[in-house]
């Protein structure tokens, strides 16, 4: 049975372990969790991009769809205009207005503005001047944004360049532009719901040919991990989301919770397994001594018996014991009981060059000297002790064995300021052909230390203890 020392580095052991265990099984789930708030966003940023790509593809889709019919006709009417440009108004609720701008200049609009007396120059106004070279040169939907434009702060523009044959020769005529509130283009996607679900945000329009990178968009400072989602347009134009949990992909406070708990947890299955390993230890020992107990005694001559093992037992009886208890009271008694079982363990190791006449001061050895143990020793009550040496040794053996025994426990013991004397009566029988049942040798060895106590009482004038 594991000794108190092992019970302790077991239970170390053991701590340490299912802690590793558990800390490793926060860390899997804190990732898994991570990876399913990135999945999450992710599919939470690609419906947004793909919404806000939706509302910009039916705007330019409408651009080029009045573009070709303002190129098809053989002269611009504005009731025509009006009439299609009425319905794409109404369609989106987030265009505010179409306009035509022949030869780049605002002239015409649906429905009605009052700043268009400004007469805005789309090819020389520094708010539209790139956008609308680059569609002109490259025949292109471009979109500019944002602006303030018509009292309105945040306003994206599409230029549609109209191309009509003029004097028989396809000449640039101007544009068809259609201004978007891109509030309520947000609005229409939901965007505000991010903030809802505690993202944080940026939407941003990438740098392109005609136009620098501007944002659309934004809720917050992003961390250094973020998730990005791209839309590209039609025109080329790239649109991105870059998302990511406001308060970050992992939940430190709820982390640091899991951990504790699961310490916490650690600490309890090892205080459970250490109360264990202590009730089966204090189940097969002594608790005063730390020597085996009765019961292990028994278990372990009746296993020998049913092997047909061969074996010895010495019997250690402690002389003048109820004279120490008289005399210098019960706590003395207990610790000489202490210190004479240390001793007799001792005595029981091995010597690795074999050297049974080795020396101990009080029962202090040098233990890397040391190889196994001759048998386990086992207090079988009061001041009792035996011991079962397993194997097939001579009687000599046994002898020096006993010998080594007196000379390690005949030693005074200390308790405050008396040295109390300690001596021994010992006696040892072996397994035999006539003498195979463990009672039968237990009697002999009991009977051999008989004699040896009488002849100490003898010497010494005292009565038994």
């Amino acid at each position: 049975m594991f000794s108190l020392r092992s019970q302790r580095t077991i239970s170390f052991l053991a701590f340490l372990i299912i802690s590793i265990i558990m800390i490793t099984l926060v860390v899997r789930s804190a990732r898994e969790d991570h990876d399913m708030k990135k999945e999450q966003a992710g599919y939470v940023a690609e419906i947004k991009m793909n919404e806000l790509k939706n509302c910009f593809e039916n705007c330019i889709s409408s651009t080029e769809i009045m573009g070709t019919f303002l190129e098809s006709e053989e002269s611009v009417s504005y009731s025509h205009f009006e009439t299609l440009s009425n319905h794409i108004y109404h369609h989106y609720d987030y265009v505010t207005a179409l306009i035509l701008a022949p030869d780049g200049v605002a002239d015409d609009a649906y429905p009605d503005i009052n700043d268009l007396s400004e007469k805005t120059d789309y090819l020389s106004d520094s708010r539209f001047s790139k956008d609308a070279e680059y569609a002109k040169k490259y025949r292109v939907a471009t979109v500019t944004g944002p602006i303030r434009y018509n009292d309105d702060e945040n306003v994206y523009v599409i230029l549609q360049p109209i191309y009509r044959n003029i004097d028989n020769a396809r000449s640039f005529w101007g544009f068809f532009a259609m201004s978007i509130d891109m509030d309520k283009v947000l609005s229409h996607i939901k965007v505000q719901e991010l903030e809802h679900q505690d993202y944080a945000f940026v939407m941003r329009k990438d740098a392109s040919a005609y136009s620098s990178a501007t944002v659309v968009a934004y809720s917050g400072h992003l961390k250094d991990e973020y998730l990005t989602y791209p839309a590209e347009l039609s025109n080329g134009d790239v649109y991105k989301l870059s998302i990511a949990p406001a308060n970050g992909w992992y939940d430190a406070g709820g982390i640091t919770g899991q951990v504790m708990l699961g310490l916490g947890l650690a600490l309890l299955l090892t205080l459970v397994l250490y109360s264990v390993l202590r009730t089966l230890w204090m189940s097969n020992h002594d608790n005063l001594t730390g020597a085996l107990n009765m019961r292990s005694y028994y278990r372990k001559l009746k296993r020998l018996q049913s092997l047909h093992s061969s074996y010895g037992i010495l019997y250690l009886d402690l002389n003048d014991f109820k004279h120490v208890n008289d005399t210098y009271g019960h706590a003395a008694g207990d610790r000489l009981l202490v210190v004479s079982a240390r001793r007799m363990y001792e005595a029981m190791r091995r010597p690795a060059d074999g050297n049974l006449e080795r020396e101990s001061v009080y029962g202090v050895v040098d233990r890397t000297k040391y190889r196994g143990v001759f048998g386990r020793v086992y207090r079988l009550g009061g001041d009792e002790f035996s011991m079962i040496i397993p194997g097939n040794y001579s009687d000599e053996e046994f002898e020096r064995i006993m010998k080594r025994i007196v000379r390690y426990v005949n030693h005074h013991v200390s308790v405050g300021n008396n040295q109390i004397p300690v001596s021994t009566s010992i006696g040892y029988a072996k397994t035999s052909a006539s003498a195979r049942d463990y009672s039968e040798v237990i009697k002999a060895a009991d009977h051999m230390m008989y004699e040896n106590k009488q002849e100490y009482k003898k010497k010494h004038h005292t009565s038994r203890g």
